[in-house]
């Protein structure tokens, strides 16, 4: 155990020297606390008897689907219908079946006081060309909201088809035809164009998240219940079949009819009313038009739940059936007309409706195309924006809207589509005058904001700090405001000026103390997303600021409603702060460099890839193309950050105006002179540190009865001559594997299955919670005698617990099938987190066992099948043990152990042989071992992350994987 401590130590050795000497008072003010747990004491756990009944009735509803497929074919359709519908009414389970004009709906009796809505589409009604005779119903009137007429504020846009296929193959190209006309309409208008959904990317969660657009267009069928007659509800589709997941997540949606069940074409799917849109969608921010193309939209209360539940500004829909052709024309000319900026007046909808035919044929009787909500509705203005001055006031009063919808809750929600139209107007500004210094505040403010608003880019943050915190002993506390501990925006006190530099170094070191047991691919993404999207974000950042820090003068007014708060007073923005957010960027930018310079993912979670990255030559921790320049400029910006800082603490001590209005000053309730002194008297170390290098006084060799010594160490060396591959500076070796049976040390034939299989499982879930607090819950589920015994337990947040007990549940299905199952199931569940309120996405740990009786053993539902395999030209039997890698030095002995470059690439300078290398580490005959065994399976369980082996079962991975089909080194 030595020696691989000795390893271990050897390859993090920069990580243990330059966070020594990097790290001081300019960090920030440490480690929060962890969140406290929240538990929910009147949660009731989640009832295993309602999913069954779910999933008993979801069946049942999947077999009279296909009785009526199989009786259509013989007795004709009415006939069928007819025949299902009588076994329907007598089955005691069922509350109430009917026929309406397109098929059967039924009502299922879950427990003794809920139903859910099921039905099966026979043939979806859709009126193409011919015209049948009937009686017309009266046209209802035209739905009047009160809102006053505006312009939706979003310029993102939306087209959701479920039945995309479906239409096309009915009316071929007129679908698409509606796309690209529609959009070229639009974008004359400045909106984006559109985010296309199809078929089965329309899920559920989708229909409820259309509020951050001011245009949606739902292009489907629609479906009346209980009849086109007197429709109570109209449902319309989703692309999305039906799961016991969907199911939990949406689970009073389903008991509330919100939501329904129905088959269509042999499968299930999620039918969603209007009710569940308008509570799902807050479409008042974005003043949003919504267009609801299909069948009876203008029914069953769509309008009123879309506006006035909702808050949309207005919609137009159909009262009867719409042939395909006139539903397209109308939608054609409607987006057209209303997007038409030559007129010189922009177009209301109550013009349009007054100017156009709203009547034609319909399937039986005429189709009236309806407006619904403010008629002085418009898709543009007709202001002139042709000075800078106009633009910025134009953009603040943008930016103004956004802080104020967002400022409580700030990672969710600010939308990023807003803070980029508001970006948008600055820039045209800078267009008209590039030198214009509001217009550069305000693209400045507006792109970072982009940069920490931006899920992606945050996300691959997250990430970054997560990477941090498992590889070096980091403690900046990242947040949506302050990215890996930096504040992107202006901000008082000393926060603005104690930015933890440290953040440099750390970057840099953790690809050389990569551990072996938590090792990521998404960390290739999350170098992608950072050098792609946050680097360009940060430069174009500090262009702008740049232009304000030459204007020595310069001073800004942030409103109290920019501020979120119309009760706060006015605040000054000078010099002061602009330098400190200066240095924030810098700073940012400069550790973001350094985390883009090296390799250092795998490209999967198993021994193979291991072995791989280990071997002398390969690319792990390697400079990645670029990653030479990217260092040098990381060692540029972490110095521009510096300098800024002691600029900034310089204006601050010139400032003679009064302060009283000022973010950053010296006072009583700010920050004092001793403050000051402090941070500026800190700045010198860091800066020499990062340049010429330092001395540091410290126990080197990690033992308790040796003296310190002093060691110079030069980290200038990381930045302006890295290191192109950490590995190379190891003594000469090579690798092997050494195979550990699964589970670990034991006396067993390693070729001998187990009977008893652990699974574990890292499973993420989108959610949307209505406060920002911690959110915990613990699931416990244990079956018996092939599930006659079923026991749970459950404590925490409902809506975390529904998660759990859903996933739970399709695993125990999933499990239960197998034929060689003896009948016991037990799984785990645990998640604490703190969230913001707001959509988001989770990950939450799934652990347990089952047994099976068999000659085999499986992972999760995937079987381990012993197979022959070849590596590297040796041939293995894999019967799922582990395979262990081993580093191999090429020296038998400590004292031929030679050190290819004791100074490290001249990182330690004055340590010029392996001798005083070893001496000064600590390192002798008693700590080395010629084999150097990676403890991949040390303690004999699996990890939940990609089911690969680890030392420590308690670890928590950052995301999941499957395991290989028919077995193989892992």
């Amino acid at each position: 155990m030595a020696s691989r401590f000795r390893l271990a130590f050897l390859i993090s050795f920069i990580a243990l020297v330059t966070l020594g000497l990097l790290v001081f008072g300019c960090g920030d003010d440490g480690p929060t606390d962890p969140p406290g747990d929240d538990d929910d004491d009147d949660t009731t756990p989640p009832d295993t008897t309602e999913i069954r009944q779910r999933n008993e009735r979801s069946a049942d509803l999947d077999t009279l689907g296909m009785d009526l497929a199989e009786l259509i074919d013989s007795l004709g359709t009415e006939d069928a219908l007819d025949s299902i519908l009588t076994i329907a009414q007598s089955d005691p389970l069922i509350e109430s079946a009917g026929k309406s004009s397109q098929g059967i709906w039924i009502r299922y009796k879950i427990g003794d006081d809920k139903l859910v809505t099921g039905g099966i589409i026979v043939d979806p009604e859709f009126y193409d060309s011919s015209v049948l005779s009937k009686t017309a119903l009266p046209v209802a009137p035209i739905w009047q909201s009160s809102k006053t007429g505006n312009i939706p504020s979003s310029k993102k846009t939306l087209y959701m088809s479920p039945v995309y296929s479906e239409l096309q193959s009915v009316i071929p190209g007129v679908v698409d035809d509606v796309i690209q006309q529609s959009e070229s309409a639009l974008t004359a208008a400045k909106y984006q164009p559109f985010d296309v959904l199809t078929d089965g990317e329309c899920k559920v969660a989708r229909f409820a998240e259309l509020d951050e657009y001011g245009i949606v267009r739902i292009h489907s069928h629609g479906n009346p219940w209980p009849s086109n007659q007197s429709p109570q509800r109209v449902y319309t589709p989703t692309g999305e079949e039906r799961s016991e997941a969907t199911d939990i997540v949406y689970r009073d949606d389903l008991f509330s009819g919100d939501l329904a069940w129905t088959v269509r074409n042999g499968k299930t799917y999620y039918y969603v009313s209007s009710d569940f849109v308008g509570s799902h969608n807050s479409f008042s921010a974005n003043k949003t038009f919504v267009s609801l193309g299909f069948n009876y939209s203008d029914l069953g209360n769509w309008p009123d739940a879309i506006i006035s539940t909702g808050g949309a500004a207005a919609t137009v829909a159909y009262d009867w059936i719409v042939s395909g052709q006139q539903e397209a024309d109308w939608t054609i000319d409607f987006f057209k007309e209303m997007s038409d900026t030559t007129l010189g007046e922009p177009l209301t909808m109550s013009e349009w409706f007054s100017s156009n035919t709203t009547s034609a044929p319909g399937g039986t009787q005429p189709v009236t195309i309806n407006r619904n909500g403010a008629g002085e509705t418009a898709f543009w203005s007709n202001i002139v924006l042709d000075c800078a001055d106009s633009l910025v006031a134009l953009a603040d009063a943008r930016l103004e809207e956004i802080v104020m919808a967002g400022f409580d809750n700030f990672e969710e929600n600010y939308n990023l589509a807003d803070i980029e139209d508001a970006y948008d107007l600055y820039f045209e500004a800078l267009a008209c005058d590039p030198d214009h210094l509001d217009a550069n505040l305000g693209a400045a403010v507006t792109v970072l904001l982009a940069f920490t608003t931006d899920s992606e880019v945050m996300n691959a943050v997250d990430q970054w700090q997560t990477y941090l915190e498992d590889n070096v002993p980091f403690a900046v506390q990242s947040s949506g405001k302050k990215p890996l501990g930096i504040p992107l925006s202006f901000s008082g006190g000393a926060g603005a000026f104690k930015l933890p530099f440290d953040i440099v170094p750390m970057t840099l070191i953790a690809a050389s103390k990569q551990s072996f047991r938590r090792v990521d691919p998404s960390l290739i993404v999350v170098q992608d997303v950072l050098e792609e999207i946050g680097l360009p974000r940060l430069e174009a950042a500090m262009g702008f600021l740049d232009k304000l820090v030459d204007a020595h003068d310069y001073t800004n007014i942030v409103t109290p409603r920019m501020q979120g708060d119309p009760e706060e007073e006015p605040v000054e923005i000078d010099q002061t702060d602009v330098r400190a957010l200066r240095a924030a960027s810098a700073l940012l930018a400069s550790a973001i460099h350094a985390a883009v310079s090296y390799e250092i993912a795998f490209p999967a979670y198993d021994s193979l890839s291991l072995y791989n990255a280990l071997k002398p030559g390969s690319d792990w921790l390697t400079l990645r193309p670029g990653g030479a320049d990217h260092l040098l400029l990381s060692q540029t910006l972490a110095l521009d950050a510096i300098d800024f800082v002691d600029s900034a603490i310089t204006s601050l001590d010139r400032e003679i105006d009064n302060q009283d209005d000022d973010l950053i000053k010296i006072g009583p309730d700010s920050l004092s002179q001793a403050d000051l002194d402090s941070v500026r008297a800190n700045l010198q170390p860091v800066r020499e540190a990062l340049t010429v290098g330092a001395s540091r006084w410290d126990n080197w060799d990690g033992k308790d009865s040796t003296a310190h010594t002093l060691l110079m160490v030069n980290a200038n060396r990381i930045f302006t001559d890295p290191v192109e591959d950490w590995k190379a500076l190891l003594p000469a070796y090579s690798v092997e594997f050494e195979i550990e049976p699964w589970g670990g040390e034991s006396e067993e034939d390693p070729t001998t299955p187990e009977t008893e299989s652990n699974f574990g499982i890292v499973e993420f879930f989108d959610i949307t919670v209505s406060e920002q607090r911690t959110y915990s819950g613990t699931y416990e589920f244990l079956a018996t005698a092939f599930g006659d015994s079923i026991e749970t337990s459950a404590t925490g947040d409902t809506l975390i617990l529904n998660l759990m007990e859903g996933y739970v549940a399709m695993h125990y299905d999933s499990i239960s099938q197998m034929p060689d199952w003896v009948g016991v199931y037990e799984a785990h569940s645990r998640f604490s987190e703190n969230l913001d309120s707001g959509f988001q996405q989770i990950a939450i740990e799934f652990d347990g066992f089952f047994t099976l009786d068999e000659n085999k053993r499986y992972f999760g539902d995937s079987p381990c099948i012993p197979e022959t395999i070849s590596v590297d030209g040796v041939v293995l039997i894999i019967n799922c043990p582990v395979y262990n890698p081993v580093l191999v030095w090429e020296a038998d002995d400590v004292e031929s152990w030679i050190w290819p470059d004791p100074t490290l690439n001249g990182f330690f300078p004055e340590i010029t042989t392996t001798e005083e290398f070893l001496t000064t580490f600590g390192i002798d005959a008693d700590d080395w071992e010629k084999r150097f065994v990676i403890p991949w399976n040390e303690a004999g369980n699996w990890c939940l992350e990609g089911f690969h082996p680890c030392s420590d079962s308690s670890e928590t991975p950052s995301n999941g994987g499957a395991p290989p089909p028919g077995g193989g080194i892992w």
